[in-house]
């Protein structure tokens, strides 16, 4: 067994949970899928230290349905995102007319 039976237990006994003898096979089983996932992500690197950045736990749907994240984001929800580039658009209007009021950029005639 990987994990220690008594810390899962006093977890879940911190929650108000009762846990069966059964479930901490299962628990320890699962825990050493995540780490066999971690080991197989890494492939072939040559690196003998793994790094925090490389772990990455692939547990199922974590996410809402229809919702993206982005390695090149940070892995941030598109509806973060979206909300930024919303934001950044609101933003940089007031900022043309508060120049264009100030004289610095010339207003379009409509």
């Amino acid at each position: 067994m990987i994990i220690q039976k008594t810390k899962i237990a006093r977890l879940f006994s911190e929650a108000g949970l009762q846990v069966r003898p059964a479930v901490i096979p299962e628990i320890d089983k699962q825990v050493m899928e995540l780490i066999a996932g971690v080991i197989n992500s890494l492939g072939d690197n040559q690196k003998h230290i793994v790094t925090p950045d490389q772990v990455r736990f692939k547990t199922g749907e974590t996410e809402a349905p229809g919702s993206v994240t982005c390695d090149r984001c940070g892995r941030i929800k598109d509806e973060f995102i979206t909300f930024a580039q919303s934001v950044q658009g609101y933003c940089y209007e007031q900022a043309k007319v508060i120049l264009g009021k100030m004289g610095y950029i010339k207003q379009k005639v409509r």
